[in-house]
């Protein structure tokens, strides 16, 4: 009945049906146009969370710089060549063109990574805490969960200075 009155579109009960199939298929597309937003808000918040500082001369003059050379990398394969190709890309954009050697400025990249405990406490008990005689004895898990942290260092510093 529901199937005849969708194609006739000739009673009440066949135009609610078909109200609610066209509000399912906007729900449907609605999911996706707010989850990828979203999500992406979610990953450039996760990545501005980094912390990045940065000190260098500003009696500095930058603009007498057109070229650089690497010294080197300090870090494990992979990293060393994303390292690296990071820096060339801005360095690039900014108008600097990378020379095997001799550079008007050279750089240099350090990076370490070091891996310290991150403590997470979970509280069981009613109504959460078992503090101060409120629903009586609580317990409290503490778990130390591993966390690795690494900090790079880019060096560019005046060639004919170093």
């Amino acid at each position: 009945m529901i199937v005849k009155s969708l194609v006739a579109g000739d009673n009440q009960i066949g135009w609610r049906a078909n109200c609610r199939l066209r509000l399912m298929e906007v729900f449907v597309k609605m999911r996706y146009q707010v989850a990828l937003p979203a999500l992406l808000a979610c990953a450039f918040l996760a990545f501005a969370a980094a912390d990045v500082s940065v000190d260098y001369n500003h009696q500095a003059d930058f603009g007498r710089y057109h070229t650089y050379s690497w010294l080197g990398a300090n870090a494990s394969g992979l990293w060393k060549d994303r390292i690296m190709a990071a820096v060339d890309s801005q360095l690039s954009a900014k108008g600097w063109q990378k020379v095997p050697s001799g550079g008007d400025a050279t750089v240099s990249a350090v990076g370490y990574s070091t891996e310290r405990d991150k403590m997470e406490t979970f509280y069981d008990g009613f109504p959460g805490w078992g503090w101060r005689g409120w629903g009586g004895m609580g317990v409290a898990t503490t778990t130390a969960i591993p966390e690795r942290v690494g900090d790079l260092t880019v060096d560019v510093f005046d060639s004919g200075t170093k």
